[in-house]
């Protein structure tokens, strides 16, 4: 990666991206249907029209096979996203790429530091996008980044670069609320305070995001507008990452040994709980998000009895049933990714849980599921 362009989201970055690559209005992308709004609305902006693929039910990220079958004349590219920290099958999406003459535009906004047979994300394919907001890798408050690959498309980046504008005091203050939200939600007595709230707003924003993107598919006259404002990464967020940058092989290294604990003490629960595969030799997942599958105890109940319990378990994508029902899927049903939607969360994994905060959050979910 010997070209990099920062930017204020990784949705900007993945808007460059794909202008740069030149396609012609209403060529197909490739995209699992297991993901993130804001990605599917950055391929809908370029006048793109995204197909959802269904994803592989052990690793959640793009099943091979799935992109296999959903190839055709008008697909010219393909997003793998490496979905909560853990590589997709890099060298089969390759393959696949190669083959069939596609560009790859990697999603690494969930796996700075990950590794696929000893190479990191993000160094694979034609560009890469990375995001740096709350939760990521690391994070600048907000802001994300574009690395390209193919020098092919250096010059057209870098002109779409240069005209993007310079945030001004309504971004900066939205940043400043961001981090200070950050410093403080985790504190217990903040937290049980604002946490309804908190969660409230986060599924409000999920649902009109998901809702835009229904909204931008089947608006062929474009009058629907972007949910958010493409610009560089202002100065001071670059200053924060910089210090960000210099630890996050250590942040990594704390989450990856979070993970190790809560795949250990969980293990003997494998009849209440489907757990996330530990990486193979030489792939590196660096657990950014940790993954459940609750199997006896509807998955809802769980994130509402753990949530009133004090710990802080989430419902990734918990509006993406809209996607999936409008008609943008590669195949008839994407079976995987609607069942993930319905049953898989999410339990802390974060650099500042201790083992004390690990055994807590185990309780609380063993406890949870042990319920009937």
């Amino acid at each position: 990666m010997r070209n990099i362009y920062t930017v204020n989201a990784g949705r900007t970055a993945l808007g460059l991206a794909l202008a740069a690559l030149g396609l012609k209005k209403g060529d197909t992308v490739l995209v699992p249907a297991y993901t993130c709004a804001a990605v599917v609305e950055a391929v809908i902006l370029q006048g793109l029209t995204p197909r959802l693929v269904d994803v592989d039910p052990k690793s959640f990220n793009m099943a091979p096979d799935a992109i296999r079958a959903a190839l055709g004349p008008s697909v010219k590219a393909i997003i793998p996203i490496h979905l909560f920290g853990r590589p997709c099958e890099m060298d089969q999406v390759m393959e696949i790429a190669d083959s069939n003459g596609l560009y790859v535009v990697e999603d690494c906004a969930q796996s700075l530091g990950s590794r696929y047979n000893g190479r990191m994300t993000g160094t694979f394919g034609d560009a890469s996008v990375f995001s740096f907001g709350i939760g990521k890798s690391m994070t600048t408050g907000e802001g994300g980044a574009l690395a390209v690959n193919n020098q092919e498309f250096v010059d057209r980046v870098s002109l779409l670069h240069d005209i993007l504008p310079v945030p001004g005091i309504a971004w900066r203050i939205h940043v400043a609320r961001t981090i200070l939200a950050a410093k403080t939600l985790p504190h217990e007595l903040v937290y049980s305070m604002l946490s309804t709230l908190a969660e409230h707003e986060t599924g409000r924003a999920d649902m009109l995001l998901f809702a835009k993107c229904v909204a931008l598919a089947q608006d062929p006259l474009g009058k629907s507008s972007s949910s958010y404002e493409p610009m560089k990464m202002p100065s001071y967020c670059a200053r924060i990452g910089l210090g960000q940058l210099s630890i996050v092989e250590s942040l990594n290294a704390k989450r990856v040994a979070n993970a190790i604990y809560l795949l250990g003490r969980l293990s003997a629960f494998g009849t209440l709980l489907g757990l996330p595969e530990f990486p193979r030799k030489g792939t590196y997942n660096t657990f950014t998000r940790f993954p459940i599958l609750p199997l006896r105890v509807a998955r809802d109940t769980v994130v509402r009895r753990m949530r009133d319990s004090g710990v802080d378990a989430e419902i990734p994508y918990q509006h993406l049933r809209l996607l999936l029902e409008s008609g943008l899927t590669a195949q008839a049903v994407c079976v995987n990714a609607r069942s993930l939607s319905e049953r898989l969360m999410t339990i802390p994994n974060h650099p500042l849980l201790d083992q004390s905060d690990l055994e807590r959050v185990c309780n609380a979910l063993v406890e949870t599921v042990g319920q009937s």
